[in-house]
């Protein structure tokens, strides 16, 4: 979130669609942010270029802030428009509907290492049928939250060295692991072999620790 009380010299997009309740400004300093505001007081803001994260999708690129048509063909909307950069694929996400949605930004790169920690504690919960276990675990992987990923991981992992995922369950584990180690591979500039690797190693001490306690 973006707030300033200093004049800022602004370019309106003229081609943007706004009204009394919605103006879209870009800052003409050396660095453009786009900042969009709602009733006068609520700023919310993502740059052209800036890597986000979509939920159960992962690390995307802002690539334009422009019109686009939702629901209401005669009346366009303002919104991000995304790149996904697992598979390059194109999404519009209104720009009001950031929070509902959970478009983010990156996790900070000092929250990586606790975050690690947290994947190799033994300490979660893996009881329950499958079917209970599945909902919980997929209202965490709504979330988009990066340690509510991580207790997915974790858990599914202990319970697949014990026996068969279920085939959701297994599409689940491939999700969780993926959007962990995609985003920390952003965030540290390393090859996402190599955080793989780093991962599966803390799984390992997770499922380990879970086993003799």
């Amino acid at each position: 979130m973006v707030r300033t009380s200093k004049p800022l010299q602004v370019e309106y997009f003229h081609r943007f669609p706004y009204n009394s309740g919605l103006r879209d400004l870009v800052f003409t300093n050396n660095r453009a942010w786009s900042l969009i505001h709602f009733e006068e007081d609520i700023v919310v803001g993502f740059r052209v270029g800036e890597k986000v994260v979509y939920p159960n999708h992962g690390v995307s690129v802002v690539e334009k802030i422009g019109e686009g048509f939702a629901t209401e063909p005669t009346r366009p909307r303002s919104f991000y428009h995304l790149r996904l950069l697992s598979n390059n694929s194109k999404v519009m996400v209104p720009i009001g509907n950031t929070d509902l949605i959970g478009l983010r930004r990156l996790t900070q790169r000092k929250d990586i290492t606790g975050l690690m920690k947290r994947l190799a504690d033994y300490r979660f919960s893996a009881s329950g049928d499958w079917k209970g276990r599945y909902k919980q675990n997929l209202d965490k992987m709504k979330s988009g939250r990066l340690y509510d990923i991580a207790d997915v991981l974790k858990s599914l992992n202990y319970i697949m060295s014990r026996k068969t995922l279920s085939f959701r369950e297994k599409k689940m584990y491939e999700r969780a692991k993926y959007l962990i180690v995609s985003e920390i591979a952003v965030i540290n500039g390393l090859d996402e072999q190599e955080v793989e690797r780093q991962v599966d190693r803390a799984l390992f001490k997770s499922a380990q620790g879970r086993a003799t306690h």
